[in-house]
């Protein structure tokens, strides 16, 4: 855990519930030596290997030590603590706002150890991912395999994120033939390792999940089942489509944040993959963190709801995730078949859309839009002609209340004029868009059509998207549940 304010300073924890017997005396004897070492963070792997609990220690310094210190101490804590098979020293950058840095040198004893999952082994190392609580972790892995394997006795499987192998050379144990797909290498090579000291029937690729599935569904590649387990961002919009396109009988979904799941479960729905079952596993008890896991199953892709329709106009709540195409063919099925056109370009917002068909054609008409503009802009539009009112600051940004007077792209071009531009929108800056979208889980411009009145004088009313709720929720802005 973090220290409060927004820092990256590691809160030390003495003593801990969760955490393996084996850790604490050792994580003891370092915190003892660990000012002496200039260490800035420790790492521990826990392995449980056919010898028992054993323990990779990662000891994290600012610069590297050419006086021979941390060798040193290596060798006496192994002594002391025998259950400690390799330590390793990790270079962090003091700007680098990740516990481990991007280099790892073996210290003393070994960088591999063989780590017991139930019928199959990972090999674990310096870093590798785990899950802190190891029960919960497993119950996790036996729910999976429990679900994949009743499909067929040899399913085929398609893991994305699929790290060192946890959860891939567990269903290859129990008969599934498994394709993993690993963005680092390192971890690949791992897992590929462990298949091939076991015999088991999986093939590791390192290479990037929405590249590799893009390809595999553009060469007709289908699988039984595809299993994510993706970082806090979530799934990209492009993968979620892939994924879709491969048409697997069942999607399985390990998720670490609420918001960005939600997100994803809505965008499967309109793409044919619908959750049939969704729970909740208390990982680090005492905390707010929750791990998910969902199944989803193949049904009737959702279609567009319709807010409004009267004298030859219709208002539809879309998402922002649609394709103008995927947005026009909806339309045309909810209306029946009409000849629809839209008269107002999105820009990637979400939020309300007038369509009209062919026998009206388009008409002049009014909106406003929710848009999180960065930075403190002023109270009311300004000299480039812009309409609209900052109705809040919301971490260190501007919510805006916008009118649209001629199209939302003119507006928001507008707007980034003022050095005051939309969050992901035109004119944002590429690290602020990183930012948001690691931070805070946006993977889009922050706007949305919250009102417009058709050419009939109708108001029509949208409740702020689900996703963008998360983003004002994460900034530390209060917003009503439902979206209002």
């Amino acid at each position: 855990m973090y220290a409060r304010g927004g820092t990256h300073r590691v809160v030390d924890t003495p003593e801990c519930l969760v955490a393996h017997p084996a850790l604490l005396p050792v994580a003891e004897t370092i915190r003892g030596h660990a000012a002496g070492l200039g260490l800035v963070a420790v790492d521990l792997r826990l392995a449980d290997s056919p010898d028992g609990a054993r323990v990779l220690a990662t000891l994290v310094v600012s610069a590297r030590d050419r006086r021979g210190r941390l060798a040193q101490f290596a060798d006496e804590l192994r002594r002391r603590h025998p259950e400690v098979v390799g330590v390793a020293e990790n270079i962090r950058g003091r700007d680098n706002p990740q516990v481990l840095g991007t280099e790892t040198r073996l210290v003393a004893g070994t960088a591999v150890v063989a780590d017991r999952i139930d019928r199959a082994h990972v090999l674990a190392t310096f870093g590798s991912f785990v899950q802190a609580h190891r029960g919960q972790a497993r119950r996790i892995t036996e729910a999976i395999a429990a679900r994949v394997m009743g499909l067929s006795p040899r399913p085929r499987v398609l893991e994305l994120y699929g790290g060192s192998g946890a959860f891939g050379l567990e269903l290859a144990a129990r008969g599934a033939e498994v394709q993993l797909v690993e963005a680092f290498a390192p971890a690949a090579e791992l897992a590929a390792k462990a298949a091939a000291q076991q015999g088991l029937a999986l093939s590791a690729r390192a290479a990037d999940a929405t590249a590799f599935t893009v390809d595999a569904a553009a060469s007709g590649e289908r699988y039984d089942v595809v299993l994510v387990d993706p970082p806090r961002r979530g799934l990209s919009v492009e993968l979620r489509r892939a994924i879709a396109r491969l048409a697997p009988r069942l999607l399985v979904y390990v998720s670490c944040q609420p918001p960005t799941l939600a997100r994803d479960l809505e965008h499967f729905e309109y793409l044919g993959l619908r959750a049939a079952s969704v729970a909740g596993y208390d990982m680090i008890p005492q905390t707010e963190e929750v791990e998910t896991l969902c199944f989803l199953e193949g049904a009737p892709p959702l279609e567009l709801p319709l807010l409004l329709r009267s004298g030859g106009y219709a208002v539809f709540d879309a998402p922002a995730f649609l394709k103008p195409s995927e947005f026009t063919a909806s339309a045309r099925r909810v209306l029946g078949g009409s000849d629809v056109r839209v008269s107002l370009p999105r820009a990637g917002a979400s939020g309300a859309v007038l369509v009209a068909d062919g026998a009206v054609g388009s008409a002049a008409h009014e909106a406003r839009a929710l848009v999180l503009a960065k930075g403190l802009t002023t109270n009311r539009g300004d000299a480039h002609g812009l309409d609209y009112r900052r109705v809040a600051l919301v971490g260190g940004h501007s919510l805006l209340d916008l009118g649209i007077r001629s199209t939302l792209d003119a507006e928001l071009a507008a707007l980034a004029k003022t050095g005051h531009p939309a969050i992901g929108g035109p004119g944002s800056d590429p690290a602020t868009v990183r930012h948001f979208a690691e931070k805070h889980g946006l993977e889009r411009p922050f706007v949305h059509v919250v009102t417009l009145v058709t050419p009939r004088g109708e108001s029509v009313r949208s409740p702020l998207a689900g996703d963008l709720v998360a983003v004002l929720t994460s900034l530390g802005g209060a917003w009503p549940l439902d979206g209002g």
